[in-house]
C-alpha cells in the first residue's frame, strides 16, 4: 500500500491594489523554499464594484489625472483583466521555479482573512504599498514585527523571509506571548545565519500603538492568533502580512 504525503500550500491573496510582480516574485521563492504548492488567489474587491456601480460613480484616468464616467460593466472588465495578467505571471514564474500553482479568482476584501475552509500552511496577503522586495537600492534595515505564538513554525518562516533578502539586514520587533518563557527570543539569538540587527520586545497589549507608530516592511503570525488581532494587523500593515499555520 503506498503512503501519499499531501503537500503544504503557501496562499498568495492579491487584489488590485497589492498586485505586484515583486510581491508574487516572493511568494515564488518562498513557496520554492517551502518545498510547497502555490495557490494565487485574486480578490475582486467587492467595495470597488458597489462604488463603481452607483450612478455618479467617477475614476482618476492614468496618466492625464482627468476624472471620467465609470460602471460596474467597466470595472469589471478592468479586474478580469488584471486577474487574468496575475494568473499568467504566477503560472509562469511557478513554472519557471518548478513548483505546482493554482488559481482562484473571487469577489471579496483582501484585508479580510481567509475563510475557516482554507487552512494553506502559509498565507502572504498583499498589501497596497508592498515593495521590490529583493531590492538593493536602499541599505535601510528592513522593519519585521513578528508575534510570538508557541508551536507556530514563526521561524522558518523568518529564515525563509531571510533567504529572500540576502543582500538586507532585518530589524525584528518580536511581540511576546503572555507568559512567554524566551524560547522563541533565545532561538532568534542563537540563529547565526540571520542578520538581525537588532531584537525589540513588545507586550500583546500595546500592539495597536505599536502599528499606529512604526511602518513594518513585513509581518509574520500564527494562524491561531485571536480573530481580532489578525484584523488589527491586516488593517494597520503597510507590507505583506505572512500567516503560519
Amino acid at each position: 500500500m503506498t503512503t501519499t504525503i499531501k503537500q503544504p500550500t503557501l496562499l498568495l491573496r492579491i487584489d488590485s491594489a497589492s498586485y505586484s510582480q515583486a510581491t508574487i516574485d516572493f511568494a515564488v521563492a518562498m513557496a520554492a523554499a517551502l518545498q510547497s504548492h502555490l495557490h494565487g488567489q485574486f480578490i475582486a474587491d467587492e467595495n470597488l464594484l458597489r462604488a463603481a456601480a452607483l450612478p455618479f460613480a467617477r475614476e482618476i484616468a492614468f496618466p492625464t489625472a482627468q476624472p471620467r464616467s465609470t460602471s460596474l460593466a467597466t470595472m469589471q472588465n478592468a479586474l478580469a483583466l488584471q486577474a487574468a495578467a496575475f494568473r499568467r505571471y504566477i503560472e509562469n514564474a511557478a513554472a519557471a521555479a518548478n513548483i505546482s500553482c493554482s488559481y482562484s479568482y473571487l469577489q471579496g476584501r483582501s484585508r479580510d482573512l481567509p475563510g475557516n475552509g482554507e487552512r494553506p500552511a502559509w498565507t502572504i496577503i498583499g498589501h497596497a504599498v508592498s515593495h521590490a522586495h529583493n531590492t538593493t537600492a536602499s541599505t535601510r534595515p528592513l522593519q519585521v514585527l513578528l508575534l510570538e505564538q508557541p508551536q507556530a513554525q514563526l521561524l522558518q518562516a523568518l529564515q525563509s523571509l531571510s533567504a529572500q533578502l540576502p543582500q538586507r539586514s532585518l530589524q525584528l520587533t518580536l511581540v511576546t506571548a503572555a507568559g512567554s518563557n524566551g524560547a522563541l527570543r533565545n532561538a532568534l539569538e542563537a540563529n547565526g545565519p540571520l542578520p538581525l540587527q537588532q531584537i525589540n520586545s513588545c507586550p500583546a497589549d500595546n500592539l495597536t500603538t505599536l502599528l499606529q507608530q512604526q511602518p513594518f516592511d513585513y509581518i509574520i503570525a500564527a494562524r491561531s492568533e485571536p480573530a481580532n488581532r489578525l484584523q488589527l494587523l491586516l488593517e494597520h500593515s503597510s507590507g505583506p502580512l505572512i500567516l503560519v499555520d
